[in-house]
């Protein structure tokens, strides 16, 4: 229960409490208010976000992003741009010093 100020405020996780609270302390931002259902009440402060939450919860436009490393879909274009990197790069920066490290040989052989 946060206890600022009168504030009532009752949650079901921590994580919950600690965005409410730091609510109580950031300055008032412009929110985007989700227009789609009185329900969902969800707020962001990116329009992209919003666009993006839309898309998956409201339109069901699902898996619209695809690796093209693995295949892979993904819901929006951040889950598919952590997806390379943690998945992907180091594959990529491997490669590349085995490469390095065959063409060194080769030219050292030559000689």
């Amino acid at each position: 229960m946060c206890s600022y100020q009168n504030c009532k405020g009752k949650f079901k996780s921590k994580e919950e409490f600690f965005k409410h609270v730091l609510e109580h302390f950031q300055p008032v931002r412009p929110y985007y208010v989700c227009p789609y259902d009185e329900s969902c009440n969800k707020k962001y402060i990116i329009l992209n976000t919003l666009k993006e939450h839309i898309d998956i919860h409201h339109l069901k436009k699902l898996d619209n992003h695809k690796c093209d490393g693995c295949g892979k879909h993904f819901q929006t274009a951040t889950g598919l741009y952590y997806h390379k990197n943690k998945y992907h790069y180091c594959k990529l920066e491997n490669n590349i010093k085995e490469t390095q490290i065959a063409i060194k040989f080769e030219n050292q052989t030559d000689n």
